[in-house]
């Protein structure tokens, strides 16, 4: 084909390429029609806009009020968007067990693999045994690096926790001390 377009004259060789350009040009694409682009802006506006309306509700009534809801949906909405629950303890764990039994049941695929192409299977089994092996090592050595940062979180939240806990005692004894003082009669001076 290539030699067909090189012997053709100049003409009518940029006529051909013409012609294919226009012809794509005119093909419909997929999914796009030049009617969607009236739809795309007004449909991002609006989602930008409500998205930023119904985060500026939820940023104002529950993350940064000062009261906490007493139950129910609202109080999970606050603790969720406080960060007061870490979720990617247990994400991670689940994504370091899947990982390790993908890393496993891989090595014995590649292991099954080199015996069943009978190509190097002595290569294939210690590269599969390096991939059962080293892949969850190297998994676990990951892993615990990142989970060092959520453990972190974690115990100076367990110490905020300690420390508001012993702020709220402290102020109930001392509240009790004060209406305990208030109810005992001063004693009278003797004359």
């Amino acid at each position: 084909m290539y030699k067909e377009a090189v012997s053709l004259p100049v003409d009518s060789w940029e006529d051909e390429v013409t012609g294919i350009i226009e012809e794509i040009d005119d093909t419909p694409r997929s999914g796009y029609n030049k009617e969607s682009d009236q739809f795309l802006l007004p449909a991002g506006i609006v989602t930008v806009v409500l998205s930023l309306v119904v985060a500026l509700i939820l940023f104002f009534g529950l993350v940064i009020r000062k009261k906490d809801p007493e139950s129910g949906f609202a109080k999970w909405w606050k603790e969720f968007l406080n960060f007061r629950k870490i979720w990617i303890a247990g994400i991670m764990k689940f994504v370091y067990i899947f990982g390790s039994l993908l890393c496993i049941f891989g090595g014995i695929a590649l292991m099954i693999y080199g015996f069943w192409e009978g190509r190097e299977p002595g290569v294939m089994i210690l590269v599969g045994l390096g991939v059962m092996i080293v892949g969850p090592i190297l998994l676990r050595l990951t892993f615990e690096m990142t989970m060092l940062f959520v453990s972190v979180w974690e115990n100076t939240a367990d110490i905020r926790g300690a420390v508001v806990g012993a702020r709220q005692r402290v102020e109930e004894k001392r509240a009790a001390a004060l209406a305990k003082a208030e109810v005992k009669p001063e004693p009278k001076p003797e004359a």
